[in-house]
C-alpha cells in the first residue's frame, strides 16, 4: 500500500481489517497518509480553500456537511480539526462553538461557555500524538468587548480565558496569570505545542498557558523584534522540527526576513537561524511585513517557509538551505490577512468513544429489514456517509434488494435542484421535491470548490449527475481552456484531454447513461463555422452557430474522435438551448424545425421533425423544449395558432418512427394568470 499513489482514508471504507491496519500507529511511517503530516497541502481563509496540489480532495469553508445555521465564521485549525463559530438560526445575536475534521466530515457542537453573546478571541489545541479523540478550547475574556464582535484591527486586553476539554465536557474558568498586561488580535497566528497555547501579543513577548491553566509563561520576542505601525503583524510563531520558530523583521534593517527558533524551549533564547532580504524574496526591498506579505506557515519538517505576497496576489515558498524562491499558485480575487494552513486529518478524531471502548453498536439487535427502515429515513448524502460506518452498514445500503427503500434511489425519480448556466448558481428543490430531510439541500455548494483553480469555470451541460465544465487556465496567456467532466455528490473529478479546439469556445454536451454503465461517458463537442473567441463574442457577431463537424471525446477510449456532420443539411443550434442524451444518442433543439440526433460513435445521425405546431418564433424566443420521461422523449413549445395563449406537450410513443402525440394542453392563464406570454421570452 505504502507505493500506492492514492489519496489516503478513501479504500478504509472497504474490509474491516483494512481500517484496523490502516489505522494502526505502527504503521504511521509507513503508509501514505500520513506522508501528509509533514505537509501542508492548502490554506482556509475565511472564505474559500486555496489548494497547492491542485486537486480537490477538501471542502470548502461553507463546510456544508455542518447543520444549518446563521453565519459561520473560521476562528483557528490546528493539526487537521477545525473551530468555527456559528450563529444561531432561532437567536442570531448567540452563537456555537463547532470542532469539525472536514476530511472525514465529522463535527461536534460544544456547549455554551457563559460568553455565547460576545465575539471573544478563541483557539484550538489538538494534538493528534497525545490523543487522536481529545482537544481544547480556548476562550479569551477581553475587557471593553463589544457584542458586536470585534474588527481585525482592535486589540483587546486579556483577563481570562475559558477553556474547554473535549475529555471532560465542560468549560473552566481561570483569571489571567501571567501577571501583565496581555494584549492580543483576533487575526494573529497561535500555536498548540507541547500541551501549551503559544500567542503572539503586542507587548514584545509570546504569551503560553496550558491545556488546564495551571501553568502561565511569557517568552520575550527576539531582541530585533521592531515595534510595528499600523497594519503590520507582530511577527508569526510555528513549530518547526519539534521547535518553537519566531519570524519577523529586524529592528535596523526592516526590509529583512529573521527566522528565530528556541532550541532549548525551557530558556528564553532564541538562535538566529536564518536571514533573507526583501529583494531576493520579492524582487524589491520595498516590503513591508504583515502588510505588503504575510508569513502564513513553515514545514513542520523541512526548512521551507510559506508566505503571500499581497501586492502581487500569489503564494511562494522560500527554502533556506538553498535559499531557492518557489511559485505555488496565484490568489486570483482571494486577498486577507488571515491564512490559515491545513493538513488533513484523517483517524476519527470525532468519532464516538463507545466505539473504541469495545461496546457492542447497539445495530448489532436490529435484522437488516429494520436496519433498512430506519436508514431510508435519512437524507442521501448522510447515506453515502454512512456507508463508512462498517461493513454490515455498507452491505446493506449497497444490497439491490434495498434499491426502491433508500433515498438515493428516490432521488432517480425527483430532481433534486437547478444549476444556473451562467453563474454556476444552485437553485435547491429538494424540499419540493420530498428528496431531503427536514428541508436541508442534498448536495455540496455549486462553486465546485473542490475543483482546481482557474481563471472562470463556466457550467456546459448536466447529464444524470454528472457535470460538463469549461475551465480556463491562469497560466495561459492565450487564453485556453480545458474540460471537466464532475460528479458533484462524490467530488470526483478528471480532465479531458485537448479536442485541438481549446482556443475557441465550441458549443459542448454531456452524454452519460449510468444503467449503461457507471463510469463512462462522451463529451460532444460541436464544430462551428463561427465559434466564439475567448472572451465570448462569435467572429461574425451573430449568435447562431451553424455546424460543420463534430469532435466526440470517450472515457473508455481517453481520445477525440472527428466526424464531418451526416445530417445532410446544415443544422444550426445556439449555446443555451437543451440537449437529451436518450438511448445512446444525443438530441439537439435546432433552428431548423428538427431535432438533431446522433450516437456516440458518430456513425449513426437523423432528423426527427418537430411537431407541426412549432411556429417560427421570434429571435428572442426559444426554438422549443426536449427532454426525457418515463422513458419516451418529450417536446414542448406553443401552438401555431394560439401562440401567446397555450402550452403545448408532445411525446415521441414510438422512437423509431418521427410521428408526435399531442399529450397536454394548458393555457397561460391557467400557468400564469394572465395570456400574454412567450414561450422563451417571459417563461
Amino acid at each position: 500500500m505504502a507505493s500506492e499513489d492514492w489519496d489516503g482514508g478513501e479504500e478504509r471504507v472497504h474490509p474491516q481489517r483494512w481500517r484496523r491496519v490502516i489505522s494502526d500507529p505502527d504503521h504511521r511511517r509507513l503508509l501514505p497518509r500520513y506522508h501528509l503530516h509533514d505537509a501542508v497541502v492548502g490554506f482556509f481563509d475565511h472564505r474559500s480553500f486555496i489548494s497547492f496540489s491542485g486537486r480537490g480532495r477538501f471542502v470548502g469553508p461553507s463546510l456544508p456537511f455542518l447543520p444549518d445555521c446563521g453565519e459561520l465564521r473560521l476562528l483557528d485549525i490546528c493539526n487537521g480539526l477545525l473551530l468555527c463559530r456559528r450563529r444561531r438560526l432561532s437567536d442570531p445575536r448567540r452563537f456555537d462553538y463547532l470542532v469539525a475534521n472536514p476530511a472525514t466530515e465529522q463535527w461536534i457542537v460544544l456547549p455554551e461557555s457563559g460568553w455565547t453573546h460576545k465575539e471573544q478571541i478563541a483557539r484550538l489545541g489538538f494534538d493528534p500524538v497525545v490523543s487522536s479523540s481529545h482537544f481544547h478550547v480556548f476562550e479569551f475574556e477581553l475587557v471593553e468587548h463589544s457584542a458586536m464582535g470585534m474588527s481585525g484591527d482592535h486589540d483587546g486586553n486579556v483577563v481570562a480565558v475559558e477553556i474547554y476539554s473535549s475529555e471532560t465536557g465542560v468549560w473552566i474558568h481561570r483569571n489571567n496569570g501571567w501577571g501583565c498586561i496581555i494584549r492580543t488580535l483576533d487575526i494573529w497566528r497561535s500555536v498548540f505545542f507541547k500541551g501549551m497555547l503559544h500567542l503572539i501579543t503586542m507587548d514584545d513577548v509570546v504569551a503560553v498557558v496550558d491545556v488546564e491553566g495551571n501553568s502561565w509563561r511569557t517568552i520575550p520576542m527576539p531582541e530585533t523584534f521592531v515595534d510595528p505601525y499600523y497594519g503590520v503583524d507582530d511577527g508569526f510563531i510555528n513549530v518547526s522540527q519539534d521547535c518553537l520558530c519566531f519570524v519577523n523583521t529586524d529592528r535596523d534593517d526592516l526590509y529583512k526576513l529573521l527566522v528565530w527558533v528556541l532550541e532549548d524551549y525551557s530558556s528564553d533564547q532564541w538562535t538566529l537561524k536564518h536571514t533573507v532580504s526583501h529583494l531576493h524574496l520579492f524582487g524589491t526591498d520595498k516590503q513591508h511585513f504583515g502588510y505588503d506579505y504575510k508569513v502564513v506557515s513553515i514545514h513542520p519538517k523541512r526548512n521551507i517557509i510559506f508566505l503571500v505576497s499581497l501586492n502581487d496576489g500569489i503564494f511562494i515558498s522560500y527554502e533556506m538551505d538553498s535559499r531557492e524562491v518557489h511559485y505555488i499558485c496565484e490568489l486570483g480575487d482571494i486577498l486577507t490577512r488571515h491564512y490559515l494552513p491545513y493538513v488533513p486529518l484523517y483517524s476519527e478524531s470525532l468519532a464516538n468513544e463507545a466505539r473504541r471502548e469495545g461496546i457492542p453498536p447497539p445495530d448489532d439487535n436490529l435484522t437488516d429489514d429494520l436496519l433498512v427502515e430506519v436508514l431510508s429515513r435519512v437524507p442521501y448524502k448522510t447515506l453515502c456517509r454512512l456507508k463508512c460506518v462498517c461493513w454490515r452498514w455498507r452491505r446493506v445500503i449497497s444490497h439491490p434488494d434495498s434499491d426502491h427503500r433508500l433515498p438515493r434511489y428516490h432521488l432517480h425519480g425527483a430532481i433534486a435542484g437547478f444549476f444556473d448556466h451562467y453563474d454556476v448558481r444552485f437553485a435547491d428543490v429538494s424540499t419540493a421535491a420530498g428528496a431531503g430531510a427536514g428541508g436541508r439541500p442534498l448536495f455540496l455548494d455549486p462553486s465546485l470548490h473542490f475543483l482546481p483553480r482557474c481563471r472562470a469555470l463556466d457550467l456546459l451541460d448536466s447529464c444524470n449527475g454528472l457535470l460538463l465544465c469549461r475551465c480556463w487556465r491562469i497560466s495561459d496567456y492565450r487564453r485556453r481552456f480545458d474540460y471537466l467532466v464532475v460528479n458533484h455528490a462524490t467530488r470526483q473529478w478528471v480532465v479531458l484531454p485537448e479536442s485541438a479546439r481549446s482556443d475557441k469556445r465550441q458549443i459542448a454536451y454531456l452524454g452519460f447513461d449510468p444503467a449503461v454503465s457507471s463510469s463512462h461517458f462522451h463529451a460532444f463537442e460541436l464544430v462551428e463555422k463561427n465559434p466564439a473567441n475567448a472572451d465570448g463574442e462569435a467572429d461574425d457577431g451573430e449568435l447562431d452557430a451553424t455546424i460543420d463537424a463534430l469532435e466526440i471525446y470517450s472515457s473508455e477510449t481517453g481520445v477525440w474522435s472527428h466526424k464531418d456532420i451526416g445530417w445532410g443539411h446544415q443544422i444550426g443550434v445556439l449555446d443555451d438551448w437543451r440537449s437529451v442524451f436518450f438511448n445512446g444518442m444525443l438530441h439537439l433543439i435546432t433552428m431548423g424545425y428538427v431535432v438533431a440526433v446522433v450516437d456516440v460513435e458518430g456513425n449513426s445521425w437523423r432528423t426527427i421533425p418537430m411537431p407541426q405546431t412549432l411556429d417560427d418564433p421570434d429571435c428572442s424566443v426559444d426554438d422549443g423544449f426536449v427532454d426525457l420521461s418515463q422513458g419516451r422523449l418529450y417536446f414542448v413549445n406553443t401552438d401555431r395558432y394560439d401562440l401567446y395563449n397555450s402550452l403545448s406537450v408532445w411525446v415521441l410513443q414510438d422512437y423509431s418512427s418521427d410521428q408526435w402525440t399531442l399529450k397536454h394542453t394548458v393555457s397561460h392563464l391557467h400557468l400564469f394568470g394572465r395570456r400574454r406570454k412567450d414561450f422563451g421570452h417571459d417563461y
